[in-house]
């Protein structure tokens, strides 16, 4: 049960460097995979010089190599340490372009299961053996979410496991299960059904995300998670939750600058909602439609420039256009 850990960066060199250093500590035979998408050479040089100061004492020398279009480069693990991939992509294709990039290197390398996750994360060291002992005993389980408790809240007994989507709102909320509960599958109805799992910590069986084609891409950045669960549960696999599974979430770091931030979260998590719900659920577009524009006109009272970009994404999603987040990330 060989297993790849994909973190995916982008311009947090000192987050993913923690992340990474958390991962080192964790229990069981894997990789680790930094998927660098900064699309900078001076982030990017960041990255490195970060790594590679962060973890001098548990890995050596830098190796290079090449991945088609991207420059990669490996950590030389000291002692028992697991092995550590750079991959840099040349163009920043948002966060389910390089979940994708992630699964399949895994499937190259042979891989049985891929763990995506947010540079913001801190894993606990016991969390990936109790991922691959729950994918061993259900083997129609296709996708696994962890407990996320917040970074600053460590020891919270009760915390955020189940995420729910509401069609009508295009917004997500979440249940509250205890971690030292078994894995919660949509039909144990004490916690009602798992719609998704939260995109910040993915566990999959590689052989399930390629039968279905990956993640699509064409989101950018939220709902992509929702999307691929969704297709995953109508193409005969089942997704979970494994609340024993624990990582420590800080949030938001992949979308920037407080200013970039506001202003790409709203635009894309508004033009991800329409999108998604359009794609799955069309009786409920225009509830939704109503709800992410009324969103948007009360962001406009605080930030006008943030509302426009939150009905720019309505517009959006309704048009099925591509993701125009350049914009959005000048500043970044």
């Amino acid at each position: 049960m060989s297993t790849l850990i994909a973190v995916v960066n982008y311009r947090q060199p000192e987050s993913t460097a923690r992340c990474v250093r958390s991962l080192i500590r964790v229990e069981g035979d894997f990789s680790i995979l930094v998927v660098d998408n900064s699309a900078s050479t001076v982030a990017s040089d960041q990255l490195r010089l970060t790594l590679s100061e962060t973890l001098e004492q548990s890995h050596g020398e830098i190796e290079e190599s090449t991945a088609g279009e991207n420059q990669t480069w490996k950590l030389i693990p000291r002692h028992h340490a697991p092995p550590i991939c750079v991959a840099v992509m040349s163009t920043n294709g948002g966060y389910a372009a390089a979940c994708n990039w992630a699964a399949s290197a895994a499937q190259q390398a042979g891989k049985t299961f891929v763990w995506l996750l947010n540079n913001d994360l801190v894993v606990d060291s016991g969390s990936l053996a109790m991922l691959r002992e729950t994918m061993a005993a259900a083997p129609t389980v296709a996708l696994l979410g962890v407990t996320i408790r917040p970074l600053q809240q460590a020891q919270r007994s009760s915390v955020a496991g189940v995420p729910r989507f509401s069609r009508a709102l295009g917004r997500s909320s979440f249940i509250r299960v205890s971690s030292t509960t078994p894995m919660v599958l949509p039909d144990a109805r004490r916690v009602g059904p798992v719609t998704y799992v939260a995109g910040a910590a993915m566990f999959a069986r590689v052989s399930a995300l390629q039968a279905v084609g990956g993640l699509d891409e064409s989101y950018f950045l939220y709902c992509e998670e929702l999307d691929l669960c969704e297709r995953l549960r109508r193409a005969g696999y089942r997704v979970g939750i494994e609340p024993r599974a624990v990582v420590h979430h800080l949030g938001g770091l992949s979308t920037g600058s407080t200013t970039q931030k506001s202003r790409l979260t709203a635009y894309c998590a508004s033009r991800a909602a329409i999108r998604c719900v359009r794609r799955h659920w069309p009786t409920f577009l225009p509830a939704v439609t109503i709800a992410r524009t009324f969103y948007a006109v009360v962001l406009a009272t605080h930030s006008p420039t943030t509302g426009a970009a939150a009905f720019s994404g309505v517009i959006s999603g309704l048009r099925d256009a591509p993701p125009d987040v350049d914009k959005y990330q000048a500043d970044g």
